[in-house]
């Protein structure tokens, strides 16, 4: 194996050639050798095999997957909210964070990145809807 990772060595491909090298060095260090001891053996040794592999164990039985925590839009709630589609209530949500976020918070230019891509793409992810409307909600609880 090793002789076959040095004659790759000679490919006019670097990457290939870099591999390799990489793995022929990987090679010797799984036996604790370095190049200086392969260059030093005699000529009449054996060729160099590299240790068997182990027996793989059996696949574990798989776990159940944890139930997925309910997003903001999931919730119950005791008004019906209108979904990310509902471009007005979406809008309605921008205005209010732009209203009441801090020009100097950070924050503020998440918010404004998002409404970009709104209003580029017409729509929001599921990602950016629930980190909106999780924000607009907060916005009332912090005027409490």
């Amino acid at each position: 194996m090793l002789t076959k990772l040095l004659m790759m060595t000679t490919s006019s491909h670097d990457g290939e050639a870099l591999v390799a090298i990489r793995k022929a060095n990987e090679m010797l260090a799984r036996d604790r050798l370095n190049w200086q001891d392969v260059m030093k053996r005699p000529q009449s040794a054996k060729p160099y095999e590299a240790p068997k592999a182990k027996p793989r164990e059996e696949a574990k039985p798989r776990e159940e997957p944890k139930p997925k925590r309910k997003r903001a839009r999931d919730q119950d709630e005791p008004e019906q909210r209108p979904d990310e589609s509902d471009r007005e209530y979406t809008l309605r949500m921008f205005r209010r964070l732009h209203a009441t976020v801090p020009e100097d918070d950070p924050f503020r230019d998440f918010v404004t990145s998002v409404y970009r891509a709104f209003k580029r793409c017409g729509r929001l992810t599921l990602g950016q809807f629930d980190a909106i409307e999780r924000s607009y909600f907060r916005s009332f609880a912090d005027e409490d």
